[in-house]
């Protein structure tokens, strides 16, 4: 007979899957190394409130692990998409800028960063961002749609076409 594990173990082996996927290349918080309890427990919350729509409380959540662990590229992420959420751009871009500071290869955030830059209509940016994804992931169609919007706004029509049929 094997006890069944609780909703909570589940949620944290889910939490430290996804942090050590996403911060693999990275030194700070591969499975957890250089975080303490605190900041992924203040992480774990803002997780929560993002998914409940509570994007301030996520916020100040998310800025907590930030404070107690500068190098968590995670809660840095995810405070950016809450910014997104809140359509303050510029603090997202700020967040996903930081994420990319700590490690350069995390492909999702130069994505994030380029969403909100197309967002504030700074395409030329998108562009260089949506560049990189597709240079660590050539088959992101994602990328290439961005991107092919992108270029239609600034009129570079060959390269949106190029993009868009890809």
């Amino acid at each position: 007979f094997q006890k069944r594990p609780t909703f909570k173990t589940v949620r944290r082996i889910v939490l430290l899957s996804r942090i050590a996927l996403l911060t693999l290349a990275a030194p700070a918080c591969l499975f957890l190394v250089g975080c303490t309890n605190a900041s992924v427990k203040h992480y774990e919350q803002g997780i929560v409130a993002a998914r409940n729509g509570q994007h301030d409380q996520a916020l100040a959540a998310y800025t907590k692990a930030i404070e107690i662990n500068p190098d968590f590229a995670l809660a840095y992420y995810d405070r950016g998409n809450a910014y997104s959420a809140k359509r303050e751009y510029d603090n997202a871009i700020r967040d996903f800028s930081q994420v990319l500071e700590i490690n350069p290869a995390l492909g999702k955030a130069y994505l994030a960063r380029a969403t909100a830059y197309i967002a504030k209509s700074e395409h030329d940016h998108a562009i260089e961002d949506l560049t990189e994804v597709l240079e660590m992931e050539p088959t992101n169609a994602g990328a290439y749609f961005g991107r092919g919007l992108s270029y239609t706004s600034i009129g570079c029509h060959d390269s949106a076409i190029e993009d868009l049929t890809k």
